[in-house]
């Protein structure tokens, strides 16, 4: 198990009251790393934190990925009751929820799953049949948000972190159609910036293809003529 996956119920859970002055204030949850199972009670955790989240009554919740733990290394039927157990719980929110995608959401990756990699919900899909898509965008009072999908998965059946050429293009469109002083948000689960190694090891260690984004500075480079106020990411279990 890697220093980035714990076996516990631990997710950051942020309340987020954003405004500017030519719009109306307004506040929202960031919640990553959920890691919900049926073990340890983390669903009656987990459904504690709801009750919380509607008590405190943001505008809306995002997510930031590794909703459940997990579905990388499982067979079908326990990556499906994990499912079950999160969109279950999250039904408790009483307002808007946008998910992002992590590495755990994953489908049938790992040898030891026993998993068919040919069925049709392997890798990320399975997260799209039961939560939606893995990239997105949307407005709320004049800000928008992009959800990206930071989880790429290689021929040796690993992850990395990387945003993909598919949504590199779906950003550059997205753009195309956005005010240069419309302020813009990202969400992540494998992170752009990091200084976790160097906290956590030492002040000499770099990252590895898991721990950040590789292609980070061409990613970000798309938002240098716009107005980038906060990238919001998870993955390394560290405030």
């Amino acid at each position: 198990m890697s220093k980035h996956t714990p076996y516990r119920l631990l997710f950051l859970l942020l309340l987020l009251p954003l405004f500017s002055f030519s719009q109306k204030p307004f506040t929202f949850v960031f919640m990553t790393d959920i890691h919900i199972m049926p073990e340890r009670n983390a669903e009656k955790g987990f459904r504690q934190a709801i009750k919380t989240i509607n008590k405190e009554k943001p505008d809306f919740v995002i997510t930031g990925g590794d909703l459940i733990y997990d579905a990388l290394r499982v067979n079908y039927p326990r990556a499906d009751s994990l499912y079950n157990i999160y969109t279950s719980a999250i039904s408790g929110l009483n307002m808007p929820v946008y998910n992002t995608i992590g590495n755990h959401e994953y489908f049938a990756i790992y040898p030891e799953a026993g998993a068919d990699t040919a069925n049709p919900l392997a890798g990320n899909h399975l997260f799209e049949q039961r939560v939606g898509p893995t990239c997105q965008s949307f407005i709320y009072n004049g800000w928008k948000f992009f959800l990206l999908n930071s989880v790429q998965i290689s021929g040796s059946r690993n992850y990395y972190g990387t945003i993909d050429s598919a949504q590199i293009a779906w950003i550059r469109k997205e753009l195309a159609a956005t005010d240069t002083n419309t302020p813009i948000i990202l969400v992540t689960h494998i992170p752009f910036r990091t200084v976790f190694n160097q906290v956590a090891d030492s002040a000499a260690a770099a990252p590895d293809s898991i721990g950040i984004i590789l292609n980070a500075n061409e990613v970000l480079a798309l938002f240098d003529r716009y107005n980038l106020k906060l990238v919001l990411q998870g993955h390394q279990h560290y405030y």
